[in-house]
């Protein structure tokens, strides 16, 4: 396959420091990698050859107008523009247009990201699709029921990384969870909350609740062919005392242990997604996708919830290394910059390699980190992030949405993996002193991808 050497990619925003090991197997090919961002992070020191300050509150079409004219006055040429920010995409995007280079449609990219837009778009384009409500004002709420049945979920419009996310069982709780929402809103604009930038009142959406099993599917699509496909399990836990999705979401597998069957209808789904994409793009889609899905075994039905127009996080791409030896970070960039990916057109792993699996580590209150140890001799290790020091104060929700981090296993299969993720877990430590908190948080707070 074409060499990334010499090749120049155009990052919009850095993404947490977490991508840090992704750009440099990217420097370490050859690639020059340039930032556009709002400000330098020092975080990022020799990471970047340079950056491309801009006033990212600014409309895209301006914000692209200003890179395209920093880029002609540096006579920096770029081969691709990419981004592994949820924040950045519809700006990537926008410039690469501008440059006749490989990117999504930025109005598909709007109707993705926009998750009443999206169920809209679903419908119109014969995708399935879930029964579903706007909530611009508390007045709204009151019509719920003529439009769907609960439980169900409530989550914003625009928001990211399970922010206010939670099952509602009834209209009452659905009143309550609105309510809380607007006031921690009010009180705690942190950086993490940038999807309600410029809202006084944030939109939300509640939808019906998919009985079954929520999924990713990551697929990696050259020129509107899927080239590779994977299901991966999202998994949780009852936690009566924190009901928010963010707090019970303990981890995902790779592959997934669903069936055969149920696979394919997921795959299957996928395709439609991609086809439907190139339809509605005019042109066909050369992208990584992570695209979240439930799937019901008794019902086979598989219903799209959303789809990432990038790579999934640091995480997502630690399992696909592990499980199938397939770097989609990697691949993501050989995509924006008109390549092929590096296992070719017919070349996708067909095995996986072992069974991998992460944990989320969540704080159990709100409170300061005092210590915090993982156990990385720990039979199936693979890797493991933590996002902030001891000292650092940490938020449950609602008043935050923060883990303190990540770790991943792997086994030869399933049952090998979950025993060796128990066993380090067993023997990792993390605890947090509840007494010190400071109920309007850090302003520089922020959930870590």
């Amino acid at each position: 396959m074409h060499s990334l050497n010499g090749k120049t990619l155009v990052l919009v925003r850095s993404g947490s420091s977490s991508r840090i090991a992704l750009y440099q197997v990217l420097k370490a090919e050859g690639v020059r990698l340039y930032c556009v961002a709002g400000s330098t992070d020092a975080a990022f020191e020799g990471v970047f050859d340079d950056w491309f300050l801009v006033d990212m509150g600014k409309d895209i079409y301006e914000a692209k107008d200003d890179v395209l004219g920093m880029l002609a006055s540096r006579g920096i040429k770029a081969d691709g523009v990419y981004t592994y920010d949820d924040f950045g995409v519809q700006l990537a995007c926008a410039i690469s247009a501008a440059l006749g280079l490989h990117g999504l449609d930025v109005d598909f990219v709007k109707n993705c990201q926009d998750k009443y837009l999206f169920r809209t778009f679903c419908e119109e384009n014969g995708l399935p699709f879930v029964r579903h409500a706007l909530i611009a004002n508390a007045e709204d709420i009151g019509s719920v029921e003529t439009k769907l049945s609960f439980p169900a979920v409530f989550k914003p419009r625009n928001g990211v990384g399970n922010h206010f996310a939670r099952r509602v069982n009834t209209i009452e709780e659905l009143r309550s969870t609105y309510d809380e929402a607007i006031r921690t809103l009010e009180v705690r604009r942190l950086r993490a909350y940038e999807w309600a930038k410029g809202e006084e009142r944030p939109t939300f959406l509640v939808e019906e609740l998919i009985q079954g099993h929520e999924v990713d599917v990551d697929v990696i699509v050259y020129e509107g062919k899927i080239l590779y496909g994977t299901v991966m399990d999202n998994d949780f836990i009852e936690r009566p005392e924190l009901p928010y999705f963010a707090s019970t979401a303990t981890g995902d597998e790779l592959p997934s242990r669903l069936s055969d069957q149920a696979k394919a209808k997921l795959l299957a789904l996928a395709k439609d997604m991609v086809d439907v994409a190139s339809k509605t793009s005019n042109r066909p889609v050369s992208a990584v996708l992570h695209t979240e899905m439930f799937y019901d075994s008794a019902t086979d039905r598989a219903v799209p919830i959303e789809i990432n127009c990038r790579v999934g996080s640091e995480v997502n791409r630690c399992l696909h290394i592990t499980a199938w030896g397939v770097d989609i970070g990697l691949e993501a960039a050989r995509l924006a910059l008109g390549l092929l990916p590096s296992f070719g057109p017919h070349g996708a792993p067909k095995d996986p390699l072992c069974t991998a699996i992460s944990e989320k580590i969540h704080p159990d209150r709100s409170g300061a980190i005092t210590h915090q140890h993982i156990d990385t001799t720990a039979k199936g290790y693979v890797e493991h992030i933590l996002f902030y020091k001891p000292g650092y104060t940490v938020y449950v929700p609602p008043m935050g949405f923060q883990t303190l981090g990540w770790v991943v296993c792997k086994g030869v299969d399933s049952s090998e993996a979950r025993a060796n993720m128990d066993a380090l877990l067993a023997c990792s430590k993390w605890t947090i002193d509840g007494t010190v908190i400071d109920e309007k948080g850090p302003e520089g707070a922020a959930t870590a991808a």
